[in-house]
């Protein structure tokens, strides 16, 4: 291992300063950030399942387990919610570090692509699998060129990405493939590599197992229209464009600019493939699965990093090739639109850390105060959407609501055939079986406390008692808390 470190550039004073400015400033927004929905999902099937029954929930998720089996003893410790970010945030700077001292990018890439949205906020503050794709990617990269002398340590980095999420498999059995194709190329028959094989494909087959649709779950496709694919290919680019309501024909020229990103940056065949295949597999997904959002729409970013390291990693063999890049036109052209790219995205990031600031990223944590502070754990609560009631759990051990939906008390939720149909009833249906729910003896009480992301203003049976005192980025979960006389 010794060769990999040899091409690390820890005497840069420079890169030091750049990680340590990442360090403070993501600080900051740690500090500053309240968890939502998703952050609390996998922390409350961790802390409330036995290890086999989060492997079983997995096809609800829709991902591998690894974020969950990293979670799972943290929660089982008793340690607090707030590890959850603290383990996020060390995995963050572990693939910064590693991308500013491995990677063969360009200064400038390396000075501006900290501070963007996603390295910056996205893959660093809120707590998803999403960041374990980064850590994987770019420790594979790192070890690239030394893979047919370390094979044992590059497979475990492939198993690993394959359980990382359903966005990461395609380009784990890329990987995989080319590993296979260029041992049998150099007719490698030590048993290494035997080994290594077998490790890959056990991660791939495991994962794709443990992706297998429940009896009682919609397994099918649905067609989310072309346009996600030019929101997907723009928004990676430049995410603030979510914010805007802008035409699909604008979205498809932005889109257009990972041409030459493609063409000029990419100059190996196999970083080519790569990067286009993982992205197609994105495609497949936005377009049939689910549409995406920003958080995976990153990926495609994170994605052409990766195949540009490994690119300028085979290319740095020869020089006579890497000085003709830098005298290209259109190499340095197509360079500082990518510049350019990330220079917007930083101004974007510093806007979204003030919004944080003075907004709520999520109302849950303060809304859980206020049932906290004013001793209402003991009474029932229900939650509707009952999506939104997981975002509090955490903050409130031993407690679980009632998921209008989904008609059951739980903390997590399971993404089942069940709240599929509840998503088509409508809310006084659903208040009547609440009704009926608490009328029954082993449940009854006198009033319900209704959880709400929305005002029920035309319900006249519904008390507000308190609603979040400041807005939220994420609209979705500004909170009303409402009281239901039975």
């Amino acid at each position: 291992m010794k060769n990999i470190f040899k091409l690390a550039n820890f005497k840069d004073k420079v890169l030091w300063l750049i990680f340590g400015l990442f360090i403070v400033v993501t600080l900051f927004g740690l500090v500053n950030h309240a968890p939502w929905r998703d952050e609390a999902q996998s922390w409350l099937i961790v802390r409330d399942l036995r290890l086999s029954g989060v492997i079983n929930q997995m096809p609800y998720e829709g991902t591998p387990p690894l974020w969950h089996l990293l979670l799972f003893p943290l929660a089982k410790l008793g340690l607090p919610y707030a590890s959850e970010a603290i383990l996020h945030y060390l995995l963050s700077l572990f693939f910064i570090f590693v991308f500013l001292f491995f990677s063969p990018l360009p200064r400038k890439i390396k000075f501006i692509l900290p501070f963007t949205y996603y390295f910056l906020f996205e893959y660093t503050i809120i707590a998803r699998n999403y960041n374990l794709t980064a850590c994987l990617l770019f420790a594979i990269a790192a070890l690239h060129l030394q893979r047919f002398k370390y094979p044992l340590v590059y497979a475990p980095l492939i198993f690993l990405l394959a359980w990382t999420n359903v966005h990461s498999l395609a380009i784990s059995i890329l990987l995989s493939s080319y590993f296979v194709y260029e041992i049998i190329k150099r007719r490698q028959k030590s048993i290494k590599y035997i080994i290594a094989v077998a490790v890959m494909s056990l991660g791939i087959i495991s994962a794709a197992l443990m992706l297998t649709p429940q009896v009682d779950q919609f397994s099918g496709l649905y067609f989310f229209g072309w346009r996600v694919i030019a929101r997907s290919l723009a928004f990676a680019l430049l995410p603030f464009l979510k914010d805007l309501n802008i035409s699909v024909y604008l979205l498809c020229l932005i889109s257009l600019a990972w041409v030459p990103l493609i063409i000029l940056m990419l100059k190996k065949r196999a970083s080519k493939i790569i990067f286009i295949i993982s992205y197609l597999w994105l495609a497949f997904i936005f377009l049939f699965k689910h549409s995406g959002d920003l958080r995976h729409f990153g990926l495609i970013l994170i994605f052409f990093v990766f195949a540009w390291w490994i690119d300028l990693a085979g290319r740095n063999k020869d020089e006579n090739e890497q000085s003709a890049n830098k005298q290209c036109l259109k190499y340095q052209v197509t360079l500082y639109l990518l510049v350019v790219i990330l220079g917007v995205n930083v101004i974007y990031a510093g806007y979204f850390y003030y919004e944080n600031y003075i907004k709520n990223f999520s109302g849950a944590k303060e809304m859980a105060q206020y049932i906290n502070d004013n001793n209402l754990t003991d009474q029932k609560i229900a939650a509707y959407p009952a999506y939104c009631g997981t975002a509090l759990l955490p903050y409130l051990p031993g407690k679980k609501f009632y998921q209008m939906e989904s008609m059951r008390e739980g903390t997590f939720m399971t993404w089942d055939n069940l709240f599929l149909t509840g998503l088509n009833i409508p809310y006084p249906i659903l208040k009547n079986y609440l009704k009926y729910y608490y009328s029954l003896p082993s449940h009854r009480a006198d009033s319900v406390l209704i959880l709400s992301t929305t005002p029920e203003a035309s319900d006249p049976e519904l008390r507000l008692i308190f609603k979040n005192t400041k807005p939220s980025i994420k609209k979705d979960e500004f909170f009303y808390l409402y009281r239901l006389q039975l």
